[in-house]
């Protein structure tokens, strides 16, 4: 294990990446996550952003951050690699940055989920990796 985090860390260097959180899953193929935060400053609050699900894969839960020009109703549907639809969230959020939190009690099936943001005028879709213990 010592030997796998000294090479992580060494392409890590190399490739100027500056992971803020590792996370070490004894015995698990998914053993070396990383967590990027947003950096809020450099959002662009004049654009609905969907960005990544923060940890992705997760176990327990995850958090979709998202962001709106305007105060405007949102949906969020997941997806499973069948296209089925397995749940679906309106809420109506104000403007700026948000982030939606998921409990992987809430999703019926594991693996490949894809999430999609739909507002009035404007459909974003992204995958996540859900893996139950």
């Amino acid at each position: 294990m010592k030997l796998i985090l000294q090479r992580l860390f060494f392409f890590l260097f190399l490739n100027k990446i500056n992971p803020t959180f590792i996370a070490i899953i004894p015995g698990d193929i998914y053993s070396n996550l990383f967590y990027q935060p947003i950096d809020r400053s450099a959002i662009d609050n004049n654009s609905i952003q969907l960005f990544q699900n923060q940890p992705n894969p997760f176990s327990n839960s995850t958090s979709i951050p998202f962001v709106l020009p305007s105060q405007q109703e949102v949906r969020f549907d997941f997806y499973d690699v069948n296209g089925s639809l397995i749940k679906s969230m309106n809420q109506d959020y104000s403007a700026g940055y948000h982030q939606l939190t998921i409990d992987a009690n809430e999703l019926t099936t594991t693996g490949m989920i894809y999430y999609q943001m739909i507002t009035k005028d404007n459909i974003q879709t992204k995958s996540m990796l859900l893996i139950k213990k």
